[in-house]
C-alpha cells in the first residue's frame, strides 16, 4: 500500500475550504454533478501528509 487517502464530501471550488487544510485534490462523485469530494493524501509507511499530483 502506497497512499492512505481520506476523502471529504463537498461541492467543486478551484480551492478547497479553508479547514480542509491538506486537502487539494476534488474528484467528482458519480452521478451527482458539481457535488465530489476533496482527497487527502498520506504516505502509507511514514504518515506524511503527500500531494501526488504535483510530484
Amino acid at each position: 500500500m502506497k497512499y492512505i487517502v481520506y476523502g471529504i464530501p463537498g461541492p467543486y471550488a478551484s480551492m478547497p475550504p479553508r479547514h480542509l487544510e491538506g486537502f487539494y485534490c476534488w474528484k467528482p462523485a458519480k452521478g451527482m454533478y458539481g457535488f465530489g469530494y476533496w482527497l487527502l493524501y498520506i504516505d502509507a509507511h511514514t504518515g506524511e501528509v503527500l500531494y501526488p499530483y504535483y510530484s
